[in-house]
């Protein structure tokens, strides 16, 4: 149940990611949460009824080394920790106020930021329309999304490309139109 609820903890920060973020990687927290959570009602309700028909016979086992290594370093650390309760509360208080103090910072370092100042425009022609008159247009279009003054610079794509990913032919023209930064 603990590793459960650990696991559920650590995709908190998923759950508060806002804008591109949040909306990329949300529906993997959902997902994962909603797992976890189904895997600790199994934890809870079926593995203890099928330990209990399975297990009957199993005898246990004794403690190895490293166990009993762990179990000796914790007590002696939980003992520390009772001795001095003021001095323990106060070193908990102090790590989870700092890590408060961060959270603000979630999501800002997560993804790199968009650049979102830029158009991508397309004009279909008629399927009949041949290379040269698309170079017409392409120049009248150029010229009109010019005249703008917020336009940095065009560059377009006339007819299909060379590579042949594309499936559109002499009729499409593509024009990717950089915009100057909104403080110019």
């Amino acid at each position: 149940m603990y590793s459960t609820l650990i696991m559920v903890c650590a995709f908190v920060p998923l759950f508060a990611m806002t804008g591109p973020e949040g909306q990329l990687f949300g529906p993997m927290a959902q997902t994962y949460a909603f797992s976890l959570a189904g895997a600790l009602l199994l934890a809870l309700t079926l593995c203890p009824v099928l330990s209990m028909f399975l297990l009957k016979r199993v005898k246990p086992v004794q403690e190895n080394f490293l166990a009993r290594a762990l179990k000796t370093r914790y007590l002696r650390n939980l003992e520390l920790c009772l001795r001095f309760p003021k001095t323990t509360c106060a070193l908990l208080v102090f790590l989870i106020g700092g890590t408060a103090c961060l959270i603000p910072q979630l999501g800002r370092e997560f993804m790199p930021e968009l650049e979102e100042g830029n158009l991508w425009l397309r004009g279909i022609g008629p399927l009949n329309m041949n290379l040269d008159h698309q170079v017409v247009i392409a120049k009248q279009a150029r010229a009109i999304i010019a005249s703008y003054p917020e336009v940095e610079s065009i560059v377009t794509q006339s007819g299909r490309p060379d590579d042949g990913t594309d499936t559109e032919g002499f009729y499409s023209g593509e024009y990717f139109v950089p915009l100057r930064r909104q403080e110019d």
